[in-house]
């Protein structure tokens, strides 16, 4: 279908221009031949990779390995070529059951219609305010996010001693980030009793550097009432510094979900959605790092990719999901993704989380008012702030009479 230019009606359109946003245009517009607004509230397209330049970008989805910059504009591209109507600088206000949507941009506020909305909000890191940490409040702190934005597209030095809070993927990163602004980074620290990165990783960005990962501990206090001059650890460590940088504990952007009145995890703080992408709410979508904080740039483009499935369902039948079951999770379990299952998602698979480290030997079992419908040993660590995964098989034995499903991992106090 064809866009209506005078009166303002898509087929979809998708709220955020990063890589989950932007295969999700595109596929609606290759696949489906369907008309499709992008609105981005940044200047640019890309979300986070326009700003994280280094490898290791669209391996799963392109089956290369680029910058993230140069996956950003590949996305960008593809939804250009199959006509994709982009607006950046343009920040959706809210959205009405009707599939209403409000817009504000070109110093303008209008409203369009959709056949089917999108949320493609991506996530960000919970700041230093957010988390709590006291003392001093100098110039120098930051989460990574601003950092790249600093650092990569506005070529700021940032500081010259930093101390990375965290120990996940995005931790070691920023060692690199914060060494091409001309930044030495002095330590990492972690509340966790080891880090959560792969060895090849810990070795590039820290080890060959032989910067000191501070595991069990965290920051007390942050001193410098101008500029931050040091940290001191709950261990009682004193380290001297003038940058912090705040990284992972990553919460989705979840503010148009809420307002929509869709229904959210506790867990994850994002909305619920069935591996489809479809939430309670019939024709709006939930898809990437807005349901699953935080995978990766090429992860999310996948994620997009399966929703369009969803898309499709809707836009050519009207089918939505059927005798959809709510997923609730025991600790040490934080969240999983899908949070809704039906018999659609038996083809999926599911991505949950942990709280911290849980060790083998141990058994996941899915129940189902009391009733164990389906289990499995794990033989491997569970690395808390890294997705693992389970089969979905099991949702062909759930009974959508019979209330929510709980996950749980047996034997862990």
């Amino acid at each position: 279908m064809s866009l209506d230019r005078d009166t303002g009606r898509y087929d979809v359109v998708v709220v955020g221009g990063g890589p989950a946003g932007l295969t999700c245009a595109t596929e609606v517009r290759e696949l489906l031949g369907a008309s499709a607004l992008l609105t981005e509230r940044a200047g640019y397209f890309g979300g986070t990779p326009q700003s994280t330049d280094h490898l290791g970008f669209g391996m799963r989805d392109l089956h290369r390995v680029m910058s993230g910059p140069r996956y950003a504009r590949t996305l960008e591209r593809r939804a250009q070529a199959e006509g994709v109507v982009l607006r950046a600088g343009t920040t959706v206000l809210e959205w009405s059951p009707q599939l209403v949507v409000d817009l504000a941009g070109d110093h303008a506020r209008y409203n369009v219609q959709a056949r089917a909305i999108v949320l493609a909000t991506g996530v960000r890191e919970r700041s230093r305010h957010a988390r709590l940490v006291p003392g001093d409040r100098g110039a120098g702190v930051y989460t990574t996010g601003a950092l790249q934005r600093l650092v990569y597209q506005l070529g700021i030095k940032v500081g010259t001693r930093a101390v990375v809070v965290g120990a996940e993927h995005v931790s070691f990163t920023a060692i690199s980030t914060l060494a091409h602004g001309g930044c030495q980074t002095v330590a990492l620290v972690t509340a966790h009793e080891r880090d959560q990165t792969f060895a090849p990783l810990r070795w590039l960005y820290a080890s060959r550097r032989s910067i000191p990962v501070y595991t069990n501990d965290e920051i007390a206090l942050i001193h410098g009432t101008q500029r931050v001059t040091g940290v001191t650890l709950n261990s009682g460590k004193h380290i001297t510094c003038d940058t912090v940088i705040f990284t992972g504990d990553w919460i989705p952007e979840s503010d148009l979900a809420r307002i929509g009145g869709l229904e959210i995890c506790a867990g994850s703080r994002a909305p619920e959605v069935d591996s489809l992408g479809r939430t309670r709410h019939p024709g709006i979508f939930a898809i990437g790092n807005a349901v699953h904080p935080a995978e990766a740039s090429d992860l999310c483009a996948l994620n997009a990719r399966r929703a369009v499935r969803g898309l499709g369902d809707w836009l050519n039948g009207g089918l939505w999901h059927r005798a959809v079951v709510a997923v609730r999770v025991r600790p040490p379990l934080l969240w999983t993704w899908p949070s809704l299952v039906s018999l659609d998602d038996a083809d999926a698979e599911m991505l949950l989380r942990v709280s911290r480290f849980v060790e083998p030997p141990m058994r996941i079992t899915v129940t189902q008012a009391g009733k164990t419908i389906w289990s499995t040993r794990r033989r491997r660590t569970i690395v808390t702030n890294r997705s693992f995964t389970l089969p979905m098989q099991w949702v062909r034995e759930v009974d959508s009479t019979l209330g929510e499903v709980e996950i749980a991992i047996d034997g862990v106090t």
